[in-house]
């Protein structure tokens, strides 16, 4: 539900891969067994701790917004927070309304008993807010806080600002990171990039326990999306990742090892909010879960330094490094002047969405040459379609904000939620949709040509021997058929995938109880098939067009992915929420519902070319038609 489609393979520079290819060639040859095989082990272990980087990074999604409400709270409402009875540490983000927490504590569970001996505990007795719930002699502030229109105004605030301030800083460093893991190795650009996911669990322990003591009060938070941003957090993780495997792997098993870290990766992020939920119910520690997720990031981040070795050479290493220093020091030459030194520098502030050419609309080849042809605008008004989709996505966590508001949900309930979209989602993905493409898709098959095959071994021989044919008896082979897909079925899926969002984010913004909610909050996940379906469609647009460089396109839509899904998005349906939350809350999903609305009415402005929608095709064209969501798809199953 969060993902975004930073990390995807889609993000890794092709001419990277192919100088990789090249170098790979002579460490994993074709022949070498032994070698083939060390690397396949190197890969394995890699992907076998994949689930310690995904489970991390999901287990602390619905108490983050927790804890972004309650600090925000203790400032603006303190009424509300009672701060002259709570101790200045907060004791309430480290006791919440929970089964195990309302006991007593000679019978609290063992973990929470542990918790308790190591620091995580109330530093007052004044006042125990969840004993008060309990006893129902109090009303439970952390509802009154999430509910309140000047917290929810603040929080949408605070969460707007991170997401810019992440999303802005890692459009510019992305690139670096990607440059630099080839000059430093992969492994090296991992260790950082667990490191400042690191420093963002720390940011919020640290935020928590000392608020009053801090610069800035909840505004300290920024330090971990600016480390993150910097750094590369989980996108520069997941590329390095995936260079590692390209670096490892032959052409061949390629797409099925991506696919399956891919797999690993949304498995992790679909079990990671009920771990933190169940992580919360046994220990009756909100904050708990920070401190689980420094753990597995570190964890992870000695598992890396001590199970993976470097697949890049020293001497792959020192080639880049050599050509990079050679391409910087020509800029600098360049740079004379004053104003020239600043128009340069302005280029590589914007340089990540000079990719963004490719979807810029071509003049369609026609029968005259003395005419010009009209502009194709088909790529152009997929993209701006693709893009409006994800910009729902940037208003995942002001959703989040909203049903704790509105259902009174804590942590743990909320991450119970996502735990259920998200298993909703992998089913779908996994099981449910594959079997909708093979049952629906349509049958398309082209004739392959004849092929004239000897009568027996003579004739081989007599032709070796370049002997006449014409003497040869022949026998004419039957014709054969082979089966092709229409990119028209993609178009139709992502169009019905569309619709299903529809539905969802109407029915989850009509929703009075929060089992109606759940149910579309799960039927949501059923439109999970448009991004993979829309890009099938876009590239079949962009080889159309006489293009091969199929890596540069996809690099393309993982910048538009980024761009939408942590900048415009979350600037747009922040500014959204925090204008209309004490009014009408649920404007994010009217606008969620228009939004996409937009993008199905842009889907249908397309016009693919002749031969994807018809019931034959030229065998030219078969690889380019070849629709690469059916390849994911049937590696899911």
């Amino acid at each position: 539900m969060v993902v975004s489609t930073s990390h995807q393979p889609s993000s890794i520079d092709p001419a990277l891969h192919d100088a990789h290819d090249d170098n790979a060639a002579n460490r994993v040859p074709e022949g070498d067994n032994g070698m083939t095989r060390k690397s396949n082990i190197n890969v394995r272990r890699l992907l076998a701790i994949m689930p310690l980087l995904s489970v991390a990074a999901s287990v602390t999604m619905a108490p983050k917004i927790e804890v972004y409400t309650l600090l925000a709270c203790s400032i603006h409402r303190p009424d509300i927070y009672d701060l002259n009875r709570l101790s200045p540490e907060l004791p309430s983000l480290y006791n919440v309304p929970t089964g195990a927490s309302v006991l007593h504590n000679s019978i609290r569970p063992p973990l929470a008993r542990l918790i308790s001996a190591t620091g995580i505990r109330r530093r007052s007795q004044l006042f125990d807010p969840v004993t008060a719930v309990g006893n129902g002699t109090t009303p439970d502030h952390r509802t009154q806080c999430a509910s309140d229109p000047v917290v929810k105004t603040a929080v949408a605030k605070l969460t707007t600002v991170i997401a810019a301030f992440t999303g802005f800083l890692m459009c510019i460093t992305t690139g670096w990171w990607g440059s630099f893991s080839d000059r430093n190795g992969r492994k090296f650009a991992m260790i950082v990039s667990t490191l400042s996911l690191l420093i963002t669990d720390l940011n919020f322990i640290v935020a928590a326990l000392f608020t009053k003591h801090i610069p800035g009060g909840y505004w300290f938070l920024l330090i971990g999306p600016i480390a993150d941003g910097l750094f590369g957090g989980m996108t520069i993780g997941m590329i390095a990742i995936q260079s590692y495997i390209a670096d490892t792997t032959h052409e061949a098993d390629r797409s099925r090892a991506f696919s399956f870290a891919l797999g690993l990766l949304f498995s992790g992020m679909a079990l990671g909010p009920t771990f933190g939920s169940l992580f919360i119910h046994f220990t009756g520690s909100l904050i708990s879960v920070f401190y689980l997720s420094a753990v597995l990031h570190a964890l992870y981040a000695i598992f890396v330094v001590a199970l993976v070795p470097e697949s890049l050479s020293r001497q792959q290493m020192d080639e880049f490094r050599a050509k990079y220093f050679e391409e910087t020091a020509v800029t600098t030459q360049e740079d004379q002047s004053l104003i020239v030194s600043l128009l340069v520098r302005l280029k590589k502030l914007f340089a990540f969405l000079t990719p963004l050419v490719v979807f810029f609309p071509v003049r369609a080849k026609n029968g005259n040459p003395l005419k010009r042809g009209k502009r194709d605008w088909s790529l152009t008004v997929v993209i701006i379609g693709y893009g409006f989709t994800y910009c729902v996505v940037g208003s995942y966590s002001y959703k989040f904000q909203y049903a704790n508001s509105t259902f009174g949900w804590n942590s743990e309930e909320l991450g119970y939620f996502l735990g259920i979209v998200g298993g909703s989602r992998a089913v779908y993905l996994a099981l449910i949709l594959p079997v909708i493409i093979r049952l629906f898709k349509p049958k398309q098959t082209i004739q392959q040509p004849e092929v004239d095959i000897p009568l027996d071994s003579t004739t081989s021989e007599a032709l070796d021997e370049n002997t006449s044919t014409a003497s040869t008896p022949l026998l004419p082979s039957k014709p054969t058929s082979k089966e092709v897909h229409s990119s028209a079925f993609d178009l139709k899926l992502a169009k019905y995938a569309l619709l299903l969002d529809i539905v969802a984010y109407a029915g989850m913004g009509l929703s009075r109880t929060s089992l109606p909610f759940t149910i579309f909050g799960a039927l949501s996940a059923l439109g999970a098939g448009f991004g993979p379906a829309t890009e099938a469609v876009i590239l079949t647009l962009y080889t159309s067009r006489g293009d091969t460089e199929k890596g540069k396109l996809l690099g393309a839509v993982g910048v538009v992915q980024a761009i939408c899904s942590q900048i415009i998005g979350p600037a747009m349906f922040g500014l959204i929420y925090m204008k209309t939350v004490t009014l009408h809350p649920r404007t994010i999903y009217a606008v969620s519902v228009s939004t996409v609305i937009a993008a199905l009415l842009l889907l249908n402005f397309v016009r693919l070319p002749k031969g994807n929608g018809s019931s034959q095709a030229a065998p030219e064209e078969v690889e380019e038609q070849e629709s690469s969501f059916l390849r994911v798809a049937d590696q899911t199953e």
